[in-house]
Order: structure tokens, then sequence, then C-alpha cells
């Protein structure tokens, strides 16, 4: 691979890892303000912003990272599919929440956000699963470690 693009692809997966670490502190955020059965005051604004830190992440990923690293490798097809039509479950769940924070349901809000958080460390294990995978070979170099854990 030309070492202009090996040096491109690097770079975009440092971004998808650190908006990895980005989105867990935001939800933390979003979490405390679905605590109990009281939302926070904020809840809608912090709701708001994390949804649009996830979809900025999802476009990184859809429009940028997916195709290119299709490009590398045809043999990942498959696997970068799954991945992108997982965005829109996770997009699914994300509506459900919205309807819960709106008719003000903080404790049904809260297991919803429970069970968004399950899907998306699992689909972010699968995606630094792969950059892991990818990082020494196509990238030319050892990738960050995961930062999905914790």
């Amino acid at each position: 691979m030309e070492t202009g693009l090996r040096h491109r692809l690097k770079r975009v997966a440092r971004q998808i890892s650190d908006q990895h670490r980005h989105l867990r502190t935001i939800y933390a955020e979003l979490a405390d303000a679905l605590a109990g059965s009281e939302l926070a005051p904020d809840a809608r604004e912090r709701f708001a912003y994390y949804r649009e830190a996830i979809e900025a992440h999802f476009a990184l990923e859809s429009d940028t990272f997916f195709p290119a690293l299709h490009g590398l490798r045809a043999d990942l097809g498959a696997a970068l599919e799954a991945l992108d039509r997982e965005h829109g479950q996770l997009r699914a769940v994300l509506a459900r929440l919205e309807h819960r924070i709106i008719v003000g349901s903080g404790d049904a809000a809260a297991r919803v956000l429970a069970e968004f958080a399950t899907q998306l460390r699992d689909h972010e294990a699968r995606e630094e699963e792969l950059l892991s995978a990818l990082g020494e070979d196509e990238l030319g170099g050892r990738m960050p470690p995961s930062r999905t854990s914790g």
C-alpha cells in the first residue's frame, strides 16, 4: 500500500479509537442525567450532545474508514458491511431512548441506555479487533491499544 494512504488510514484509525474514549466520557454524563426515576433537567441536552457525537463517529466509519478498508482488503467486505448495519441497529435503540427521555421516564430511559451501552461496547470491540488485526500489516505499524474496556 502507498505510504500516504497507510498514514491516512492509521490517522483515521487513531481518531476512531479516540472517539470511542470520548463517547464513553459523555455516555457517563448522560447516564448520570438518567439515573433515578426523575430525569435531570438537562437530560435532553445531554442526550442531544451524545447523539450528535455518535452520529459523527458513525459517519467517519461509514463514509471514510470502512470504504477505505474495503478498498484495501476486499475480503473484509462482509465484516465491514455487518459493522455498518450495526450502526442502524444502534440508531434504533437511540430512537427508543429518545422517546423515553421525551416522555420523562427516567427508569425506562436508564434501562434502554444500558441496553445501548452493551450493544455499543460489543460493536466497538469488533471494530477494535479489526483495527488491531490490521495494525501491523496493512497500516504499517502497531495500532494504539484497544480502549473499549473501562
